[in-house]
């Protein structure tokens, strides 16, 4: 199956036509994906800044050590920390020690 990814039409669009894994998912069930010029540029801003914005506005407001203490899903996102690994599939691809962050 060929499946077509329009850009937006309307100005003010801000929905995501479709993320990248969800490319990936129709590519690995052996689909091709068509998109359109000028589409993921745009969305993708808004999707990335629509997922980011909250973690980056914790740790300016309550500074990195407490907003990572404070909030799980901030800290799964941690990959290095004072010089260690703190990401355990970073450190497997690479093959370095594995180390949890301590907050």
């Amino acid at each position: 199956m060929i499946v077509g990814i329009p850009r937006e039409i309307k100005e003010e669009e801000l929905r995501v036509a479709i993320t990248s894994a969800g490319v990936s998912a129709f590519v690995a069930h052996g689909h091709k994906v068509l998109i359109e010029k000028g589409v993921v540029p745009r969305t993708s801003t808004y999707a990335l800044t629509n997922s980011t914005l909250s973690y980056a506005l914790a740790v300016a407001d309550q500074g990195l050590e407490m907003s990572m203490g404070s909030n799980k899903a901030l800290k799964k996102g941690l990959n290095i920390y004072k010089g260690r690994v703190t990401l355990r599939a970073v450190a497997e691809s690479f093959g370095l020690d594995y180390e949890e962050a301590q907050f």
